[in-house]
């Protein structure tokens, strides 16, 4: 979310990653929701140190994905009942770190400005 008209946006971003999920699922979403899985998990080692340097702070995860947007809001994965529990813990996750998540347009995603390639018109 952008600022308010003559605010500053002060967010620092610690960590961002662009890679493929290690093992095979069967839809995109279900990738969206393994790397979001990895990327809460990583943060816990920031708020951890964030707390002992008793820090204000607060921790956001940009995803580009409606449909998870849509099953961390539902809490069901309806197409993909086997994802059930990964879901599950995700939002657990985020639930403990006070985390917001905001879909933001792909264009936004800085993993994606900073790892895919750029083609030029020759």
């Amino acid at each position: 979310m952008p600022p308010p008209p003559g605010e500053t946006d002060w967010r620092n971003v610690l960590e961002w990653k662009a890679r493929a999920v290690q093992q095979k699922v069967a839809s995109t979403m279900s990738a969206e929701l393994l790397a979001l899985r990895d990327a809460v998990k990583r943060a816990w080692h920031y708020v951890n140190i964030l707390r002992k340097l008793r820090a204000d702070f607060r921790v956001e995860f940009m995803i580009d994905s409606a449909p998870l947007r849509d099953q961390l809001a539902s809490g069901i994965s309806r197409s993909e009942p086997q994802m059930q529990g990964c879901l599950e813990f995700v939002r657990e996750q985020i639930n403990e770190l006070r985390a917001h998540v905001h879909k933001v347009h792909s264009e936004c995603i800085l993993a994606d400005t900073l790892t895919k390639p750029l083609f030029m018109n020759a």
